[in-house]
């Protein structure tokens, strides 16, 4: 089994559970450690061969297949909680849709007689407010990026399938904001380091949380913790696009970063949305503790630092 930094979070021992998770990327593989190092029993879904093995030797029980194959789905352990953590591969040639929405929708369809709870990691994505507004879960749900429109259709799918009178799985969709953490700043840095302008205004907010608190909360969830249907993921400070991006040029020294608004994709274009996390505090966090990173900026700060001192060493 793989040790834990000494500033990872702690999740309590409790009695093993079985857990299922389909993408193990940057987020579900800590969500997997998190819940190995408390004792519970995690199987992983990857169609590589190499990573099952990685996989294995840190003690989890890795199956080899596809999503979108039948035979692989009707193979899959049952399960106490089904992590679905999927992300598009764009090398794979294969649609985003089919991955997104089909795939995630027919692999709850086949599994949800055999499972507890659904965990479906979803997007903030799924708002399209571009005011600069607050939103929190009752706020309408209008995309106008592709990517928050085919997760909208996921979501709407999982809901239909799991709160049938058949269906005897609970589900529980999170609406992440943008994850960051250790390794996530390498692209923005060599951005601002050559000097490229930033798409998008500097007034426009950012809604983010930390990779570690991400798995921290979703492993309480899958250990029983009880929650409601749908619940918006961010910590607990939206910042401006110009401050984040500010911040991170000077802790390694670079220009003061530019803007280009004419640049700005669907999704960096107007002023964004600012995310209340009201509910997530109310039901997923003790309030002695907090969140473990409810800062953006003083953690980009000390990610920065801890990579220049390792860097150094």
């Amino acid at each position: 089994m793989t040790t834990a930094p000494d500033d990872a979070p702690v999740v309590e021992r409790s009695s093993g559970k079985r857990i299922l998770i389909v993408g193990c990327g940057y987020l579900g593989s800590r969500v997997a450690e998190n819940l190995s190092q408390a004792g519970h029993s995690v199987a992983v879904l990857t169609r590589s061969p190499a990573k099952a093995a990685r996989l294995s030797d840190a003690g989890y029980t890795a199956i080899v297949g596809d999503l979108l194959d039948p035979a692989t789905v009707a193979q899959l352990p049952d399960a106490d909680a089904l992590l679905v953590a999927v992300t598009h591969d764009r090398s794979s040639g294969v649609p985003r849709r089919d991955v997104l929405v089909d795939g995630v929708a027919k692999l709850v369809q086949e599994m949800h007689s055999r499972i507890g709870r659904v965990i479906y990691v979803s997007s903030t994505g799924v708002y399209g407010q571009s005011d600069g507004s607050w939103i929190d879960e009752e706020s309408p749900t209008e995309p106008s990026s592709e990517g928050g429109q085919l997760t909208l259709e996921a979501e709407r799918a999982l809901l239909q399938i799991c709160n049938a009178p058949e269906s005897g799985c609970e589900l529980t969709i999170l609406r992440l904001a943008g994850i960051y953490g250790p390794g996530r700043l390498i692209a923005r840095t060599e951005q601002l380091r050559s000097g490229t302008p930033v798409a998008g205004s500097p007034d426009a907010w950012l809604n983010l949380i930390h990779v570690d608190d991400a798995a921290l909360l979703i492993s309480r969830i899958a250990e029983g913790r009880g929650c409601s249907q749908i619940i918006l993921m961010c910590d607990d400070r939206p910042v401006r696009r110009g401050e984040f991006y500010g911040t991170i040029a000077r802790e390694i020294g670079a220009p003061p970063p530019s803007f280009d608004p004419d640049a700005a994709t669907t999704r960096t274009r107007g002023l964004n949305k600012r995310c209340r996390n009201a509910r997530m505090h109310a039901e997923l966090i003790d309030e002695e503790s907090g969140l473990l990173h409810p800062d953006s900026i003083a953690e980009v700060r000390r990610l920065i630092g801890r990579e220049r001192a390792d860097s150094d060493r």
